[in-house]
């Protein structure tokens, strides 16, 4: 059997600390994710592009077989995708 090592309490708050600015950087990507995959539902969507540009992530929906763009994002949403993917 292995034997589990006690962790420090600074360890746990280093760590959680560390969890919660993860979760405040992605959250912005997650809810701009939400958003494009909500909207492309409601508008019977057949293929979503994300396209980095210098200085916005443009979002064009492929609906009926024609591109149309939908949204821009800014670019710190941009960077964040990049790191996510």
């Amino acid at each position: 059997m292995k034997k589990q090592l006690p962790v420090s309490l600074s360890v746990m708050k280093s760590l959680t600390k560390k969890l919660a600015m993860d979760a405040a950087f992605d959250a912005p990507l997650a809810q701009a994710l939400t958003l494009i995959i909500e909207e492309a539902v409601k508008t019977r969507t057949s293929d979503i592009h994300l396209e980095p540009e210098e200085n916005r992530l443009r979002v064009r929906y492929r609906i009926d077989g024609i591109l149309h763009e939908m949204m821009s994002l800014p670019l710190s949403i941009n960077r964040a995708a990049y790191f996510t993917y």
